[in-house]
């Protein structure tokens, strides 16, 4: 498990354990009070980080940091005031909360594609089941990107708005840490919402895995563990 640190800046290796295998410091690490500002997949940790000097600039950098040396092997610059970054499906895609955004960076050349409108102040998001899918917190809503066509493809309502939240992909489907109830769950297949799971419990994260989902909600102390079936 990879994670930023925040304290004292940088990457962190968690293993199975749940001990520390190695840490890399970042002074200009861009921590965004820790939140979705680190990704891994195509075959590397993908972390934002501040342009420090002369030229400064807030998150405006995309660092590539090899998984087995746990170093920083490339740079990338891109547009400032990045909010959010994930890996797969061929690309790095970063989201820009302020502009509404979504970028595509190619993980080996840091080539920046021009970038794709998304709804009302996004955040959270996720990479898998063949898509992008990305949470729009004013909008109450999820926008499917599909990225062979680099374009949103759906736009899923969901609540009137989110407040905190989170967004997963996993045991195929998308889940949506919402508002107005404890989660969601989106088929990938048909963007439809299929099930609304529990009732609203404030804010928290999910994710989903061999066979279960897992649910926090912070704002009352609680873990929940759901079967997936079907």
């Amino acid at each position: 498990m990879w994670t930023l640190t925040c304290d004292q800046p940088g990457v962190a290796e968690i293993d199975r354990s749940g001990h520390l295998h190695g840490w890399l410091a970042i002074p200009e690490l861009a921590t965004n009070e820790g939140e979705s500002t680190i990704g891994f997949g195509e075959h590397a940790v993908w972390a934002l980080a501040d342009r420090l000097g002369n030229d400064s600039c807030s998150a405006c950098v995309l660092l590539r940091v090899d998984p087995t040396r746990l170093r920083i092997t490339d740079r990338y610059d891109i547009p400032p005031y990045a909010t959010a970054v994930r890996a797969g499906e061929g690309a790095v895609w970063v989201v820009y909360q302020g502009d509404g955004a979504l970028i595509r960076v190619d993980p080996n050349t840091g080539k920046v594609a021009d970038p794709i409108g998304l709804g009302l102040d996004p955040l959270f998001f996720d990479v898998g089941e063949g898509g992008v899918w990305v949470m729009n917190q004013v909008d109450g809503s999820i926008s499917h990107v599909d990225p062979k066509k680099d374009a949103v493809v759906a736009t899923i309502a969901l609540d009137k708005r989110i407040q905190g939240g989170d967004l997963t992909v996993g045991e195929g489907s998308v889940w949506v840490r919402a508002s107005d109830e404890l989660v969601a769950r989106i088929d990938p297949a048909t963007d439809r919402l299929v099930a609304r799971i529990g009732k609203s419990a404030g804010s928290g994260s999910a994710s989903a895995g061999d066979g279960y989902l897992w649910i926090s909600a912070h704002d009352v102390a609680e873990v929940y563990r759901v079967p997936i079936t079907g």
